[in-house]
């Protein structure tokens, strides 16, 4: 009987305490509206709104006290971070005691007297008490640094914040080496899931942020077993409709690519290592594909023929018919750590990626143009590739998808390519390419998005291929 009035009480309280995030938006609202009348009148000299600010700060403290009870109805659920939660309470019940009190001074001097200087000290500090238990509520709902992760130069500086750098993806050259948890699919979950699950907010008590911590679980068990990625809670959440209330990552924050849903369920499903290489864990083309395209930076798979996605491909262009690609030809490459695979079942057209490849330059080339009807999506990126290999490249002319980020090539390689009038995606990311070398691709009737990280192509000239339709992406 004692234990079920407990679980009764804890369910009241959960349930009271998510109204905390509706009410506390009305003392927020009250308060700045009060201060906001009161410099006015200041400013123009006139006591004929003091009602007005009175009842306003009166009904500003009433919902910051119910909103503090709310809000530690809330806290008592769990998930937050300690330290954080108790500066958001105690700032969150001083703001009530100081707006209770402004509203005090207000109406003890006499309505229609002008404010004294103890009133007006008391109505700035609600206002800097409110702007810091705002920023806390803000760090632990949605992580630390919430309001300042985003500032700006000179502010960051006038404010004793270091610069941020924007989260950047270990480079992988050489995808047999790379760890898979640490270099593959930890930056996932850092993406994804660490706002909700990790030191600074650990909703359901589930911590994603250390290796430990994912693999005990919340407060309702494991969320991972181990090679039964269908059996783990991590992967039915995953795989929620949209408007699922438990869906992971709840609606409203960035959900994750069908390819690095497929990528989690492969980690489960291989033993949940944490230690092993890409060489050490047995993987067949398709796995390979998958990890090429999730560490090489090209853009998920399109849905083929007729069909739309973020990446849509042109609706007719795989509705022509190619023959089957040799498999001489095919494991030619292959025998140089090429990783070749069709782009889906049922299709002849191929994708090319060498990611395992390193060391491929402008001399193998040539095995590439004997598959020339074949290929339409090539990797290219972190290679020996220069302006002389692309001129073989230029006879790939179902290509649709190119990347050629951080190799050598600068403006006379474009030149080759601009006769690829089924491209639709370029990467030049780290390439010596500039604008010139940019206008040289306005040409290509189908082309969508070029990326252009760390070259010399400026604003100007991403505005020159923005009015063709074509969005150079500068990456800021």
């Amino acid at each position: 009987m004692y234990i079920s009035t407990i679980a009764a009480a804890a369910e009241w309280s959960s349930f009271f305490g998510h109204f905390h995030p509706v009410v506390v938006h009305l003392p927020i609202g009250m308060l700045v509206i009060a201060f906001m009348l009161e410099v006015l009148a200041i400013k123009q000299h006139t006591t004929q709104w003091n009602k007005a600010i009175a009842f306003i700060l009166l009904w500003g403290c009433i919902s910051a006290i119910a909103s503090a009870l709310l809000g530690w109805l809330l806290s008592l659920s769990g998930g937050y971070n300690e330290h954080t939660l108790f500066l958001h309470q105690w700032a969150g019940i001083s703001l009530a005691v100081i707006a209770g009190f402004s509203w005090y001074l207000k109406t003890r001097s006499g309505i229609s007297k002008k404010p004294n200087t103890l009133y007006r000290i008391t109505l700035c500090t609600m206002i800097l008490l409110l702007t810091i238990t705002g920023h806390l509520g803000g760090s632990i709902t949605h992580g630390d640094g919430y309001l300042t992760d985003d500032m700006p130069e000179p502010l960051r500086g006038w404010l004793g914040l270091k610069a941020t750098a924007p989260a950047v993806r270990k480079k992988i050259t050489n995808l047999n080496e790379a760890l898979v948890y640490q270099d593959i699919v930890s930056p996932v979950l850092q993406t994804k899931c660490w706002s909700c699950h990790s030191e600074a907010k650990s909703k359901g008590d589930l911590r994603m942020d250390t290796q430990t911590l994912l693999m005990k679980g919340g407060k309702d068990g494991p969320v991972i077993v181990k090679n039964n990625a269908a059996g783990s809670e991590l992967m039915k959440r995953l795989l929620l409709p949209p408007d699922d209330e438990h869906r992971m990552p709840p609606k409203g924050k960035e959900a994750l690519t069908n390819d690095e849903i497929a990528l989690i369920k492969w980690w489960i499903n291989s033993g949940t290592d944490f230690t092993k290489k890409v060489k050490d864990i047995k993987t067949d083309d398709a796995t390979r594909q998958l990890l090429a395209r999730i560490t090489g930076g090209a853009p998920p798979k399109s849905e083929i023929a007729g069909t739309t996605s973020n990446h849509s491909t042109q609706s007719t262009f795989f509705n022509k018919k190619v023959a089957p690609a040799a498999d001489a030809d095919v494991n030619a490459l292959k025998k140089l750590s090429v990783l070749v695979s069709p782009i889906a079942q049922g299709q002849n057209y191929l994708s090319v990626s060498c990611i395992d490849a390193p060391d491929f330059g402008d001399a193998q080339t040539k095995l590439l143009t004997k598959l020339a009807p074949q290929i339409t999506w090539l990797q290219l990126n972190n290679t020996k590739i220069t302006n002389v290999g692309l001129i073989e490249i230029a006879k790939l002319t179902n290509l649709t998808r190119l990347d050629l980020a951080n190799t050598i090539i600068d403006n006379s390689g474009l030149k080759g390519i601009s006769g690829l009038f089924n491209l639709e995606y370029l990467n030049l990311t780290g390439t010596k390419t500039d604008d010139q070398g940019l206008m040289r691709l306005v040409t290509l009737r189908h082309l969508k998005q070029v990326y252009c990280w760390n070259t010399k192509i400026t604003a100007q000239g991403a505005n020159v291929m923005r009015n063709s339709n074509i969005k150079a992406d500068l990456g800021y």
